[in-house]
């Protein structure tokens, strides 16, 4: 990109200015002026061109397309996305997908491999809000390099750690039957539904979660302890009629008290009769 500034004052000034080579290129020419005015008034010059390029630069990087990135040795993978925009999928293999995903639909996108050596996939789109990676034997998902996804579901996979600190936007996640040990859903305060049974959660914080609607947080290894507590950051908003919370299958479902989450509006399903 090349920009031409030309300023028509009693000096003559043509400004080029290369984002590419980050070169300035200065030509002036002067017709009879007071030289200390022409100083001053080259020397702005300059400090502005600088300042621009600086300002080109940073656009330029602000401008680098948001990546998420998974591995899988599955011989046959499967994703589904929504959104909308120009995305690519790199299959790790050397093959790529390229698509425009029209506003407000989803896409599915099937990939086959030769044999099930593990393969590091990287999916590219800068308004990419949906995602789904489930049953695929992924290891590995990061999903920090998009900040524009409202809804993941990556579940039957084999993660053993998720971060979504960096997804704000996410209003629901489902990530049963992986071997999650811990889950940080601090940030994520425009969680509404959140489904994480049969994991291994020894504990699941959720004060920061005011708007949650559902939790299905079945199958994991809290205890009563630990259910308490979780029922102690539970919000008593009125904002929905329908809470629910489904705890049956941990170690304390029948000893909990489940009147700290009654109280607050909340419907606990603690077995498979209360369905």
């Amino acid at each position: 990109m090349e920009i031409l500034v030309i300023i028509h004052v009693p000096i003559h000034v043509s400004l080029h200015v290369s984002s590419v080579s980050h070169v300035l290129h200065l030509s002036v020419s002067f017709v009879g002026y007071n030289y200390k005015k022409m100083k001053r008034i080259l020397f702005y010059m300059i400090t502005a061109a600088i300042v621009f390029t600086v300002s080109c630069n940073k656009s330029e990087d602000d401008a680098v397309t948001a990546q998420m990135t998974m591995t899988t040795h599955q011989t046959r993978v499967t994703l589904q996305m929504g959104g909308s925009g120009t995305i690519t999928i790199n299959w790790g293999d050397g093959n790529k997908t390229l698509d425009v995903i029209p506003a407000w639909s989803q896409v599915q996108y099937t990939h086959e491999y030769a044999n099930s050596s593990v393969r590091n996939i990287t999916v590219s789109g800068n308004n990419i809000t949906y995602l789904v990676c489930n049953d695929i034997s992924l290891s590995h998902l990061d999903v920090s390099g998009n900040n524009a996804l409202t809804y993941l579901g990556c579940w039957n996979n084999q993660l053993k750690s998720l971060d979504i600190s960096k997804n704000t936007a996410l209003a629901a996640l489902n990530c049963v039957a992986n071997e999650l040990t811990g889950l940080d859903v601090s940030k994520n305060i425009l969680l509404m539904g959140l489904q994480c049974y049969n994991n291994q959660l020894t504990q699941l914080d959720v004060s920061n979660n005011v708007v949650l609607e559902f939790l299905l947080c079945d199958d994991n290894k809290l205890t009563a302890e630990a259910l308490n507590t979780m029922f102690e950051t539970l919000h008593n908003n009125t904002l929905s009629s329908t809470k629910e919370i489904r705890i049956m299958l941990n170690p304390g479902a029948d000893s909990c008290d489940k009147s700290i989450v009654e109280n607050k509006g909340w419907r606990v399903v603690s077995n498979f009769q209360e369905q």
